[in-house]
């Protein structure tokens, strides 16, 4: 399963990477994930490894994800290492003349993704994330 989604946010590229790229605030803006600690090291970058609890399909899940790709006010690429579901998820940041433009592109592979019911849930999926981005953006834009 894959899609993009796009959201205009009325900050800069600095304020919503630097909002984005620090992984402890994705439970504040994504209904989904319960909680996420750093397991690595103190340094955030191309490397640094996350554990997460997110809810999915009624259950709540633990993952291991990587950062890894790490452009600052440009580009964050979030990778499974171990997932019962693995994803790719990746965020870039567009200079607008008002603001920013991200684009987040999703991909979720392994039973559910590559299988006919993935492709069932790939609208309701895309809206929910889409619903998370519009929180992410209220929560920049506030300030």
């Amino acid at each position: 399963m894959k899609f993009i989604n796009e959201i205009f946010i009325a900050r800069s590229p600095e304020i919503v990477f630097r909002y984005v790229s620090d992984i402890k605030n994705i439970p504040v803006w994504n209904y989904a994930v319960v909680k996420t600690e750093m397991i690595s090291t103190e340094f955030v970058g191309a490397g640094t490894v996350y554990r997460q609890q997110r809810k999915f399909l009624g259950r709540i899940l633990e993952d291991t994800f990587i950062i890894s790709s790490y452009q600052v006010n440009s580009l964050l690429t979030l990778r499974s290492i171990e997932a019962e579901y693995p994803f790719l998820v990746s965020y870039s940041f567009k200079p607008s003349r008002q603001g920013t433009i991200v684009i987040n592109a999703f991909e979720l592979h392994g039973r559910l993704g590559d299988s006919l019911l993935g492709i069932l849930f790939k609208g309701s999926v895309k809206r929910a994330v889409g619903k998370n981005l519009e929180v992410l953006k209220g929560l920049i834009e506030k300030g």
